[in-house]
């Protein structure tokens, strides 16, 4: 026997093959994917309304009830004969053509509307390909992010754990209080749940990573990508022209559009007459035989022509549905550019404002860290309490938190503005 050690795998992943995966896997993603098969097939379905339909029929008739009738009498004072004729025979085999000539447009316009359906299918699965991407990006950020504040609290609990033994220290000596050993304690004891909160918001983050890309839980993944600045300028006018042009949700409403005009000519189409061209040929026998020299055989070819006179009035309420049908996606599509261009101006201010808020808080680390240059020069040469080298060292943690949160808001907004304009960025 041969003991089998289950040990976790460890993978290393960028930001663009984690978008590869999630791509792959996410079930979202591939449930799209399978609607837009779904609609693939059904358009050409369509295709085959152009061409005939070919049947081929045996028929063996086991039992009939014969014509029957009364011939007169030969001769008077003679009874009357019964005679019955059998028009049918008991074996045929038919081979039945039908070919549409003029359905008066119905299946071609049966035909476009599922084109247009497919088209329409075909932006939904961009728009969640676009929504997969950008999950994709929010969810590895996050887990940046918790990352960062865990080096952060550690680093912090490092800081004040350095602190309290000075202190300690410079009490022994007599040259600091009981008082700033206490205020030490409390401030290093203080640290330990914000690490212990910190790791545990990574391990949640870690966990709706892997389940977005729908990988095993128990594996140990690194992401090879910090928390970067990445700069991107945009102008509103032109993000608003662009979403126009490749949004999926307004093309979406375009081929809907479409569609529907193609469901307002395929009810009219119910008035107008139909041509088609319908060829028989027949083999009949009343006993079966292998030689087909003894077979009946004979044909048909026709020219049908069918004019819908009277259907109710079923085909004016259809017209009726239709034309409905056709004006609520038109205001359906007014409501998705208004809301596009909004959702677009919404992100790209906040976009500006996270840059904003990046900038201030950039500068507020440079200032943080210039302080405990400072306040550890006065520390060293006894200028300050520990009390107020503690202060320094905590702005500086505090402001260091506060910028990541700033970088993590900029990331986001960045893949939002992105994503609500149309643009698929793997990067």
């Amino acid at each position: 026997m041969i003991p089998v050690a289950a040990s976790a795998q460890i993978s290393e992943l960028s930001l663009k093959e984690s978008i590869r995966i999630a791509l792959d896997q996410n079930l979202q993603y591939r449930g799209a994917e399978e609607s837009l098969e779904i609609a693939r097939a059904k358009m050409k379905e369509s295709y085959g309304n152009f061409l005939p339909n070919i049947n081929v029929s045996l028929i063996h008739t086991l039992d009939e009830k014969l014509m029957e009738f009364e011939m007169p009498p030969l001769a008077p004072g003679m009874d009357p004969t019964p005679v019955t004729i059998d028009f049918t025979k008991d074996f045929m085999a038919s081979l039945q053509i039908r070919q549409p000539i003029f359905a008066g447009g119905a299946i071609w316009f049966n035909y476009r509307q599922n084109l247009y359906n497919y088209r329409a299918e075909e932006q939904n699965y961009i728009k969640q390909r676009l929504s997969t991407i950008f999950q994709t990006r929010e969810a590895y950020y996050n887990v940046l992010l918790t990352e960062e504040l865990i080096t952060v609290s550690e680093e912090a609990l490092k800081l004040n754990e350095g602190l309290l033994k000075n202190t300690e220290l410079l009490y022994e000596q007599g040259m600091a209080n009981k008082f700033e050993v206490l205020n030490a304690e409390v401030q290093y004891e203080n640290i330990k749940p914000r690490v212990i909160e910190a790791k545990n918001s990574r391990n949640l983050a870690m966990l709706g990573f892997k389940n977005l890309l729908q990988l095993e839980t128990r594996n140990d993944l690194i992401l090879t990508r910090g928390l970067e600045f990445i700069e991107r300028d945009f102008n509103l006018d032109s993000l608003l022209i662009l979403s126009n042009q490749i949004r999926p949700d307004i093309l979406q409403m375009e081929y809907q559009q479409n569609r529907m005009d193609q469901f307002v000519n395929l009810s009219y189409s119910t008035f107008s007459p139909t041509l088609a061209l319908a060829a028989d040929y027949n083999y009949r026998k009343d006993d079966f035989s292998w030689d087909m020299n003894k077979w009946e055989d004979n044909y048909s070819v026709n020219l049908v022509l069918s004019i819908p006179l009277f259907r109710g009035t079923s085909r004016i309420f259809k017209v009726q549905q239709a034309n409905a049908a056709k004006r609520r996606v038109d205001i359906a599509q007014q409501a998705v550019i208004t809301g596009v261009a909004l959702e677009i101006e919404a992100n790209y201010l906040k976009f500006y404002v996270a840059i904003e808020k990046l900038k201030l808080q950039s500068k507020n680390v440079e200032r943080a860290e210039e302080n405990v240059r400072i306040a550890d020069l006065n520390y060293t040469e006894g200028l300050i309490t520990p009390l107020e080298m503690s202060v320094a060292q905590m702005n500086l943690i505090e402001t260091r938190i506060i910028h990541l949160k700033a970088l993590y808001e900029y990331l986001i907004s960045l893949a939002a503005l992105e994503e609500s304009v149309g643009i698929e960025n793997l990067n």
